[in-house]
């Protein structure tokens, strides 16, 4: 299968958590497969990266602020398009139980402490943005939690 990525560089989510959310409308078609515009979530075991957006995201990430696969962060940050597949396109080994990654919570920050670090550091404009976009925008969009 040929996987064709046109129209700008984005993140595109393969699998995720049961917490991802995406908007659904106006899907993105790669490879016979619908990807939507992602609007909340973390913590993906596939994903691919284009090459234009690779770039813009290593830029962001100098100083390195956040875990890579904090997807909900940089959806706020607005540095590339993230998007994610309505159904799973990968799926998980039966060693994924033995995975240590969800212990890394403990490094790095997590829960509100990271939110407002992470909240502190962006331009007033995109804050701003964000809470206008959450509390009178978000509700009236059709919103859908992923399924793992």
């Amino acid at each position: 299968m040929k996987w064709q990525f046109t129209g700008g560089g984005g993140i595109y989510l393969l699998t995720g958590d049961a917490d991802n959310q995406y908007i659904k409308r106006n899907p993105a078609r790669v490879a016979g497969y619908e990807f939507y515009d992602m609007v909340a979530g973390a913590r993906t075991h596939g994903y691919v990266i284009t090459q234009a957006a690779a770039a813009k995201f290593a830029a962001f990430q100098r100083p390195i602020r956040m875990q890579a696969d904090r997807w909900k962060y940089v959806v706020i940050s607005e540095i590339v398009k993230v998007r994610i597949g309505a159904a799973a396109i990968i799926g998980l080994h039966s060693l994924a139980a033995c995975s240590l990654i969800s212990e890394r919570e403990s490094i790095g920050g997590h829960g509100r402490e990271f939110h407002a670090m992470l909240m502190r550091t962006l331009p007033w404009r995109k804050r701003v943005k964000y809470y206008l976009w959450k509390f009178l925008v978000k509700p009236w969009l059709p919103v859908v939690t992923a399924r793992a």
